[in-house]
């Protein structure tokens, strides 16, 4: 052991300057890559706080959807974009004057004052250090500290003007993503809820024999809370909030002898009443909804009819009124709940369960003047993107987008939630 560490070399000194070919400068840890793409998805429900996102309006037609447009006549798509920014990750990108271009860009909706987020996904080099960030114009939002720094990172922004901007990410001198920022002032619409009890004069329910009979459903006044929160979880996309209050239960049968005929005569037993004689859906009603057609003025207009009746009595909270009017008699064809026309003042659902908020906030959709989407080139095409109702060469109310299936305006509940960035613009803000 001791011939051992006799044998051993001794340990040189630490050379007292450096040699002329070390390298120098000061230490840093950051990557020297840049990115050759970066787009932007919705950080779900485990990432920070979202409001709108629509990945949907500016995707570009594939070849099939081309072909199918000009088969029928309309513009060729390729006009306003035929291709997502990122397809050719090493090509130029250039944003677009046009922020609804077809290229894939996604739109997101900030409130003022407020933040919100998206996530950042990589083609290429997985960090941001060498990225900046500009918002066009600077006005109307702001990059909020701190940056995002790799791939999955949050961008977060803030609001701070009212209007539209694109957000550039940029890695040293050259465009590598963008999206589009709707900021709006947060808005809340008032809405009362309440009750409609109506007795019918003439007619009876085949399954009782008692006269036909639209009750008032209890818990009510407790359902409004559940109400709110359901509808400020839909529209929070468009920047909207609810005011729900309970205004209680109209009973025809405890109002003055006119008031109680004209309910009577509009719920039951006038020629253009809501239900039948048998307490299901009218007769002619029914014929409508198998043949596919708009539902009937004469039907809409009792429907309108009643909900003012029911609002002379309790009274208002703001313009729209949500009214639980159960079907007394509930046959094939229930009615799950419909507003009293396009714009109209007045929402009607069939009862209270699972399903009711999420009825509710679909028709009150319509109420605030938002159409089915494949009905929106009938009704008003500026509330549906023109990359959408290219698509729809049919009319058909009843039915759901096929490649917008999600919508809140479609009919595939109860996951239909989503609002497009048009359908943002649309909805009133008071």
């Amino acid at each position: 052991m001791a011939t051992a560490q006799a044998n051993t070399p001794p340990v040189q000194p630490p050379a007292t300057c450096l040699s002329a070919n070390a390298p120098t400068g000061t230490v840093s840890a950051t990557v020297d890559c840049c990115p050759l793409v970066a787009t932007f998805g919705n950080p779900g429900p485990m990432g920070p706080p979202i409001y709108g996102f629509d990945a949907l309006s500016n995707r570009p037609f594939d070849p099939h959807e081309r072909l199918a447009a000009l088969n029928a006549g309309k513009p060729d798509p390729a006009a306003k974009g035929a291709a997502n920014y990122w397809d050719e990750p090493t090509a130029a990108k250039t944003l677009p004057a046009d922020r609804e271009t077809l290229d894939g860009a996604v739109w997101v909706s900030v409130p003022l004052n407020g933040e919100t987020a998206v996530m950042i996904e990589l083609v290429g080099c997985s960090s941001t250090a060498n990225c900046s960030y500009e918002i066009v114009p600077s006005t109307v939002a702001a990059i909020v500290d701190p940056k995002p720094v790799g791939e999955g990172s949050m961008l977060k922004i803030r609001g701070l003007a009212e209007g539209e901007a694109s957000l550039k990410m940029m890695c040293r001198g050259k465009l590598v993503g963008y999206f589009h920022i709707w900021c709006r002032k947060m808005a809340t619409i008032k809405v009362g809820l309440g009750g409609i009890s109506v007795r019918s004069a003439k007619y009876r329910n085949p399954n009782d024999g008692t006269r036909l009979h639209v009750r008032q459903v209890p818990g009510l006044s407790e359902y409004a809370a559940t109400l709110k929160e359901h509808l400020d979880k839909v529209y929070r996309q468009a920047l909207i909030s609810f005011d729900v209050r309970y205004l209680g239960d109209f009973d025809a049968d405890a109002e003055p002898p006119a008031i109680r005929a004209a309910a009577q005569g509009l719920v039951f037993d006038g020629p253009d009443a809501i239900f039948g004689a048998d307490g299901d859906i009218n007769d002619r009603l029914r014929r409508v909804l198998f043949d596919n057609e708009d539902l009937p003025e004469w039907w809409l207009k009792s429907l309108r009819q009643v909900g003012d009746l029911a609002r002379a009595s309790l009274g208002s909270h703001g313009a729209k009124s949500i009214w639980v009017m159960p079907q007394p008699n509930k046959g094939a064809a229930v009615m799950g709940g419909f507003a009293a026309g396009l714009g109209s003042d007045h929402v009607f659902i069939n009862k209270i369960d699972e399903r009711a908020a999420h009825i509710a906030a679909h028709e009150l959709g319509h109420a605030l003047g938002l159409a089915h989407p494949i009905a929106a080139l009938q009704y008003n095409e500026e509330q549906y993107p023109e990359r959408l109702r290219a698509e729809v060469a049919f009319k058909n109310h009843g039915a759901y987008h096929p490649s917008d299936p999600e919508n809140l305006m479609g009919n595939r509940m109860p996951d239909n939630e989503n609002l497009l960035y048009r359908q943002w613009k649309a909805l009133p803000r008071s």
